[in-house]
């Protein structure tokens, strides 16, 4: 695996893991499981599964819901953007 291949692989990781504890940090009702954070998030099972295995990248869709749900405790949308947008952009 290539440097490059190995650092997207952790940026999609760490995006996974971010989202994780967003949601178990300000969710109201409990977040225990990958199937429930899929539901939670309107996303299939094998998206949320791939981001966690470094496989893809946070679909738009994904990106877009986490905003929703979770934007108005993370006022920030660069932060958000740090974790789910970025690390993801291609560059010229």
């Amino acid at each position: 695996m290539t440097r490059g291949c190995k650092k997207q692989q952790e940026s999609r990781k760490r995006a996974y893991h971010y989202i994780v504890l967003q949601a178990k940090e300000t969710w109201s009702s409990p977040i225990d499981s990958d199937e429930r954070l899929a539901d939670v998030l309107d996303i299939l099972i094998g998206e949320l599964v791939s981001l966690k295995e470094g496989r893809s990248d946070p679909s738009q869709k994904l990106v877009a819901k986490f905003k929703e749900l979770f934007g108005s405790w993370i006022k920030d949308d660069d932060v958000i953007d740090s974790y789910l947008v970025s690390p993801f952009l291609t560059k010229p």
